[in-house]
Parts: structure tokens; sequence; C-alpha cells
């Protein structure tokens, strides 16, 4: 069969829309998905003192919908993957707590981009059975890069988004 018969034929051009059609059927939004991304499992550690130390990232509009924790990240970059990873452990010293921690990889980005709008989700699903959690968890994050945009204890005292450096403890109710 030579290539223009192919090409020319019924049968090519079936297959070639079918093809197109198979390629754009891919990019339909699931459910489950944000902003087309698969939430990302947690890592459990025994003390949250064990989590590697993290790139620069901040972070908004933070929440939990339907067993998954959600939130924007904004860094600098562009030229390569940044990876994030949650790590979670129990909270020793209150009960029906644990802590959760988000690393952000930057892999050595040193592209000047600034990023403002890249959509990380985890899934939280085994999160209460693997710390031991009951109904009403509160989850800490001791350690949200500032300024933390939207969320209660996000700003300083002032009310302005805190750009410090320091760490802002922020509490959700799971």
């Amino acid at each position: 069969m030579n290539v223009k018969f192919f090409r020319d034929s019924l049968v090519g051009k079936f297959l070639v829309a079918g093809c197109a059609l198979a390629a754009f059927a891919g990019c339909a939004r699931t459910p489950g998905l944000f902003f087309g991304k698969e939430p990302r499992d947690f890592i459990e550690v025994e003390d949250i003192a064990q989590v590697p130390e993290s790139d620069p990232f901040t972070m908004r509009d933070l929440r939990i919908e339907d067993d998954s924790l959600k939130f924007i990240a904004a860094y600098g970059g562009g030229c390569r993957e940044h990876v994030f990873t949650l790590y979670a452990a129990p909270a020793k010293d209150s009960a029906n707590t644990g802590y959760l921690y988000v690393q952000h990889n930057a892999n050595n980005d040193l592209c000047r981009a600034m990023i403002n709008d890249d959509s990380v989700a985890f899934d939280l699903g085994g999160l209460k059975a693997a710390l031991d959690l009951g109904s009403g968890a509160t989850l800490v994050f001791p350690q949200i890069p500032p300024p933390v945009a939207g969320i209660p204890g996000g700003a300083d005292s002032s009310g302005s988004d805190s750009l410090a450096g320091e760490p802002v403890p922020v509490s959700l109710t799971y």
C-alpha cells in the first residue's frame, strides 16, 4: 500500500480523525483533578524535624476539599520542574492533631520568571488512619512561608501580609 493511497483513502482519513479525537478527549476535565493535576499522597514521618529543607515559595487559597489538601503555589524559576511533597507527623503534645509540612524542591531552577499560579493538591484519604486522628482533627502547618493570602493567621497583627520570612503557623480542621 503506498503512502499517497493511504493518505487519500477514506480509511486513512478516519484513522487520522480518530487519533485527533483521542488526543483531545484526554484534555477533558476529570473529576478529582485540581487544574488537571492528580492529587499526590503524603509521606508519613515520625517527627516533622526529619523533613528536608524547602526551597522558597508562597501559597494562597489553602483549603481542604473532598479529602484533598489544595493550594496555589508561587515561586521563582520557570526552566525546570518544581516538585511539592507533603510530610505528615503526629503531634505528640496534642490529641487529635497532626503536623503537615509542605516541602518545595526547585531542582536548582535558577531562572528568574515568577510562577504565580501552580496548583498543588495532596490526597489526604489515609491521613487520619496513618496519624491516628479522629473526626474534627486539627492539622497544623508550622512552617508555611509568608505571605499566605486568604488564610486566617496568614497576616501579621497589622493586617498586612508578613514578608519577614518567619514561618506563620496555620491550622485547618479536617
